[in-house]
């Protein structure tokens, strides 16, 4: 029962590892460079049905895509200006993006919390756990659970 119990872990953990690799690819690798004029810049307003409290989001619309930027970003530029942006190869997920006036590239928060954070340690949890037997299954079934809602997230 015990060795069924492992070789379980061992397929699951083995199949995260994995996507959790593919995720991190996709966003390591340089993808697909587009330089474009921006169309609009959209700004909606965000607030959680369960507090009065509100924060506004952006997004980039140009001829071909659209993508969300910081407010940063959005306070420098306008439209009709050209801009240079990454679209990687397997999600089509906008890694980085700047103006054509600049040199300094910017990277969605969001972009680096479900391409690098939680795939990269994901995998540091569970190598750990196997590694030097630490007893933290709670906590790597809660990183499969993100990674899998990262997935998704990611498909959609």
């Amino acid at each position: 029962m015990i060795k069924n119990q492992n070789k379980l872990r061992l397929c699951i953990n083995s199949i995260i590892i994995i996507v959790s690799l593919i995720i991190l690819t996709d966003f390591i690798l340089p993808g697909k460079v587009f330089s474009d004029e921006i169309v609009m810049v959209k700004k909606e307003i965000q607030q959680h049905k369960t507090s009065s409290k509100y924060h506004y989001s952006y997004k980039i619309i140009t001829s071909t895509h659209q993508f969300s930027v910081s407010e940063d970003f959005v306070s420098i530029v306008s439209v009709k200006d050209n801009i240079m942006y990454s679209v990687s190869s397997i999600f089509n997920e906008v890694n980085w993006y700047r103006l054509l006036t600049t040199e300094k590239k910017d990277v969605y928060s969001l972009r680096i919390m479900t391409g690098l954070i939680v795939p990269l340690f994901t995998i540091v949890l569970i190598v750990f756990a196997n590694r030097f037997n630490y007893q933290i299954d709670t906590l790597i079934f809660l990183f499969q659970i993100f990674l899998i809602a990262d997935l998704i997230y990611l498909l959609l």
